[in-house]
């Protein structure tokens, strides 16, 4: 009988040996094979590395504007674009500030942005006024550029009195900084090469209808005067030729 019972008593003896030698093995074997988080950084950084990379690569793919195109009636507007012809942007001037807050046209495709702004209250109600208004693309990617302003001249052959244009952004680099749109700087530039005594202020405060009546002003004067001074070269030419004639048959006849 105390035979068999130191029997049982070493085998519960043996398990629990057993069991305390399994575990010891199992957590020196895991400690061995196991990886310290600061021993694994040196293989992160580069998965990290390129994962930054990408994402600064995508922001600046998708968000940074490539062309711009801006539509002035007074409001003026200017839609933002990325190079993937997607509106990343929208800002206003003047009246065009609070227009702009009414409008969910970011992320939408350019086309899809401009009919939503000419159907817009504001904008629809001039052009149903006949309000002159004039719709320009800028930017410097040439190919971009000419293919947007195809499908703006579509746009702008549906309305009357809409003019467009293309300008490189070098052009109107400067419209921001004195507060205007490009369309409004645009049309400074061109009252400027045409004579006209303006200023950017007295630009920004007229409509594209007041600016486009002054340009046809100096137009019609500088036209005026080109044929004045064409008449009074021809008389004085003639006056000339006739003097000339005279002294020369005094001369003959002498």
């Amino acid at each position: 009988m105390e035979n068999k019972l130191k029997r049982v008593l070493d085998q519960v003896t043996a398990e629990e040996e057993l069991k305390n030698r399994t575990r010891k093995f199992l957590r020196e074997e895991r400690n061995r094979s196991g990886i310290s988080p600061w021993r694994s950084l040196p293989r992160l950084i580069p998965a990290a590395a390129c994962m930054v990379l990408l994402v600064v690569w995508g922001y600046w793919l998708y968000f940074v504007p490539t062309a711009t195109i801006s539509i002035d009636i007074n409001p003026s507007l200017e839609l933002e674009l990325n190079r993937f012809d997607r509106v990343v942007g929208l800002r206003g001037y003047g009246d065009g500030e609070d227009l702009a807050q009414t409008l969910s046209v970011t992320h939408l495709d350019y086309d899809q942005a401009m009919e939503q702004i000419m159907q817009s209250q504001p904008i629809a109600d001039l052009l149903a006024q006949d309000a002159v208004m004039t719709v320009g693309v800028i930017g410097r990617d040439n190919a971009q550029t000419a293919r947007l302003l195809v499908s703006v001249e579509f746009h702008a052959a549906q309305q009357e009195n809409t003019y467009c244009y293309q300008a490189h952004r070098e052009e109107v680099e400067h419209a921001h900084e004195l507060g205007m749109s490009y369309g409004k700087y645009y049309a400074l530039l061109e009252l400027e090469t045409l004579g006209a005594e303006v200023t950017a202020e007295d630009v920004q405060n007229m409509t594209m209808g007041e600016i486009w009546d002054m340009k046809e002003q100096c137009k019609n004067h500088n036209a005026q005067s080109t044929s004045q001074d064409q008449c009074q070269t021809e008389s004085e030419h003639q006056s000339h030729s006739g003097h000339s004639g005279e002294n020369g048959h005094n001369g003959h006849g002498g």
